[in-house]
């Protein structure tokens, strides 16, 4: 697999869309993930309401992890995880923003755009600040196990 892996925080400065850039940060202080992002296997971007632009800051990676703040009343999950296709079966639950993640995703695909892999984590949004808060510890704990499947093992 090629590097280095996209780590991608979408939102805006409005209050509870926050949370995908406020993961990506959480991320970036990791102890965990130094070495990584040091070396540069691991490439961190905040997009703000990213839109098409999305398509072009996927560009050239084989992998990319999007973060993004969702809206999901239907479902009592913290945290909702897709990849790939199953992003854009799902329109209405992936993002607070006009052109979303999902119909970029779709796009993408119809014009041959897109990484080979992407993962989605999306953190739900809630009134209340400690919901929100478990959902970035959550969200940032199974990013990090995720992420040691897909990046080299030190030598030792």
């Amino acid at each position: 697999m090629k590097y280095p892996i996209q780590l991608i925080g979408i939102g805006s400065p409005a209050d509870h869309d926050q949370l995908g850039w406020q993961l990506l940060e959480n991320l970036q202080h990791s102890s965990q993930l130094q070495r990584e992002l040091n070396e540069g296997y691991l490439l961190a971007t905040v997009s703000d309401r990213p839109g098409l632009r999305l398509l072009n800051s996927m560009q050239g990676a084989e992998l990319v992890f999007l973060f993004d703040a969702v809206m999901n009343s239907e479902s009592s999950e913290l945290v909702v995880r897709c990849e790939d296709i199953a992003i854009y079966s799902q329109p209405g639950l992936l993002s607070t923003h006009g052109f979303g993640i999902a119909e970029t995703i779709q796009l993408g695909q119809a014009l041959n755009k897109l990484p080979n892999k992407i993962i989605f984590y999306g953190i739900k949004i809630d009134e209340d600040q400690s919901v929100e808060k478990q959902a970035l510890q959550q969200a940032q704990q199974r990013v990090i196990k995720e992420l040691q499947y897909y990046l080299p093992q030190p030598q030792r």
